[in-house]
């Protein structure tokens, strides 16, 4: 399912990216792809408070997430996605505001989403 969400996300549709991405949610609640890629197509779509919803639940999974690590393009990558990686994720990240360094260690937290929002809990762990 994940693989689909991402696959209609890198193609630029955000409606059907997050039709894959929920139900892949539904699933697996600690998968941390899914939060990211959720709230990068919300932010495309201009929808702020569904992406801001995404990052905080994400940054509940893992706080040492940084998005300028996640799913770089290695050496041996293929041009297109080295391209895609600088041109489109990048820029949708930072849209999106998805942290790009790890939590503060200063206790700093980030808001947690409004009540009501639509992600199912994150269990604990990693995946």
């Amino acid at each position: 399912m994940f693989n689909m969400g991402r696959a209609y996300f890198m193609m630029g549709d955000n409606d059907a990216a997050i039709d894959w991405l929920m139900k892949t949610l539904e699933a697996s609640p600690a998968h941390l792809s899914v939060y990211a890629m959720l709230a990068m197509a919300h932010a495309l779509k201009g929808d702020d408070a569904k992406a801001r919803a995404a990052v905080a639940d994400l940054r509940r999974v893992n706080p040492n997430f940084k998005f300028s690590e996640f799913r770089k393009p290695q050496s041996s990558s293929p041009a297109a996605y080295k391209e895609w990686f600088e041109k489109k994720y990048l820029p949708a990240a930072r849209l999106a505001g998805l942290p790009e360094h790890p939590e503060p260690k200063s206790g700093h937290q980030y808001p947690e989403p409004k009540s009501g929002h639509q992600y199912p809990e994150p269990k604990s762990g990693h995946q």
